[in-house]
């Protein structure tokens, strides 16, 4: 349960990363405006608060509890990179 836990976060931790990394290219460009500004801040929120909160978790003893909040963000993340795999390995015709 303990090797599950790390993969978690760490995908959550890259997960959040990249969001964070978007964010910041975002507001450099402009595209991040006060327009979209609310969205952007819950993302962000959420970004950094999910794997602190998996950590923390994890930390008071509650593995179960924070594998599953960690799997909030990683377990979509892993089907998306395995669903962008299949694309590139298979090759599929859209027509």
């Amino acid at each position: 349960m303990r090797i599950i836990f790390w993969w978690l976060l760490g995908f959550s931790c890259l997960i959040s990363l990249t969001l964070l990394y978007f964010f910041f290219t975002g507001l450099l460009d402009g595209t991040v405006s006060t327009y979209n500004m609310g969205i952007w801040t819950i993302l962000v929120i959420l970004a950094i608060l999910i794997p602190s909160l998996g950590y923390r978790l994890h930390s008071s003893g509650n593995l179960r509890a924070a594998n599953i909040l960690l799997g909030i963000i990683a377990v979509p993340a892993v089907l998306y990179l395995l669903f962008f795999l299949l694309l590139i390995i298979l090759q599929p015709k859209w027509n």
